[in-house]
């Protein structure tokens, strides 16, 4: 029995002892390929690249805006609607005229009234007061005379809007702009009537308060022996102004896939130091596994050839020589070889220089001296 297992180890040893030898015979090429390894060495080159710009425009613009968010909005709307009661009369064939119809010629006008309408539109239920005043002024480039004020106050809660009416006799305005001007010695060929309002709002909401003015007027010009004749020229029927509570806000600004601009550039960062480290470790890769052809030193480079090259301490000229350089130490050595020339060597500084002579013609290779490493 113990004969029999000695026999089992013993084929054991001798199988293994032949694995490993044969193991160590094997030639493992782990080199890679040196146009694979340049395509890669490329590729993280344009990586590190593409993330230097990407890094370099995320920091560049910014990563967040300010912006203006209206939290309440609302309007302000006044109009004045004008009828014009006409005298009987040949041009219009009719008892009222608006401004859109047709001139209004004072000869031919009774009376005009006006209804201002006013409006408050809010985003926001609103509450508060309104209050308004409103004056009649008759002017002149010379002169101003206030004829009538009135005010009254309204609750936004019962209504958003109010009404006024107002009637005017042209002829008696022309009356009174006839009497200032005859006690002040001016003509006036032209005069104004304004129906101004001043509207006062003070309102409040769930996003804030407001205490808002708004002032529409309708100005009536009343002209006198004008290229139109005798007109009145109502000028300002339509008025609107907006206004809002507003707050400011800043807005985080995004970018491709929904990534934060913030966020690119810390992602550039990594991706440039990634990219950047794999391309030095390659490219080191690269330098080790394919290292540079070291040139020979001139004593390892003329060794072969010591039997056909003399040393001379002087270099010989020949008058009107041909001169041929060689590339190679190599191909000089041939032209010697097919000439049956010995060929020369001499030194000056660091270069030497390697020739022979076939009549006037001079073959040479020159070779500066290299450290052996």
């Amino acid at each position: 029995m113990s004969s029999y297992l000695y026999f089992i180890v013993d084929a054991a040893e001798k199988d293994l002892i032949t694995f490993c030898l044969s193991y160590s015979s094997l030639k493992i090429d782990l080199k890679p390929r040196k146009n694979l390894l340049l395509a890669l060495i490329a590729l993280f080159a344009v990586f590190s690249l593409v993330a230097a710009a990407a890094g370099l425009y995320y920091f560049s613009v910014p990563t967040e805006v300010e912006t203006t968010v209206t939290l309440w909005a609302f309007k302000h709307t006044g109009r004045y609607d004008c009828v014009a009661e006409l005298k009987p009369n040949s041009l219009y064939n009719r008892t009222s005229l608006r401004p859109e119809e047709g001139i209004f010629y004072s000869r031919i006008i009774d009376r005009i009234n006006v209804v201002f309408t006013y409006v408050f539109d809010s985003s926001l239920p609103a509450t508060g007061t309104v209050d308004y005043n409103v004056s009649v002024v008759v002017s002149t480039k010379s002169w101003k005379k206030v004829l009538n004020t009135t005010s009254a106050t309204y609750d936004l809660k019962d209504a958003k809007s109010f009404s006024t009416t107002h009637s005017f006799n042209i002829s008696k305005f022309g009356d009174l702009v006839y009497s200032i001007d005859k006690e002040t010695g001016i003509f006036s060929y032209e005069y104004n009537v304004t129906i101004s309002h001043a509207i006062n709002v003070k309102a409040a909401s769930d996003a804030g308060s407001v205490n808002e003015v708004f002032t529409p007027s309708l100005d009536f010009i009343v002209k006198s022996r004008s290229e139109s004749g005798d007109v009145i020229v109502p000028e300002g029927v339509n008025h609107a102004r907006s206004g809002g509570v507003t707050r400011q806000q800043k807005i985080v600004l995004g970018s491709l896939f929904g990534i934060y601009r913030w966020q690119y550039r810390y992602l550039s960062i990594l991706g440039f130091a990634v990219a950047f480290s794999i391309f030095v470790y390659l490219a080191r890769w690269y330098r080790k596994t394919y290292p540079k052809a070291r040139e020979k030193p001139i004593k390892d480079l003329v060794k072969p050839y010591r039997g056909i090259i003399s040393d001379s301490l002087g270099s010989m000229r020949v008058k009107g020589e041909i001169v041929i350089t060689m590339t190679s130490l190599e191909d000089l050595v041939k032209v010697s070889d097919n000439l049956g020339k010995p060929i020369v060597h001499t030194r000056r500084d660091k270069t030497h220089t390697y020739y022979l002579y076939d009549g006037t013609v001079r073959y040479e290779f020159n070779k500066d001296e290299v450290l052996k490493p």
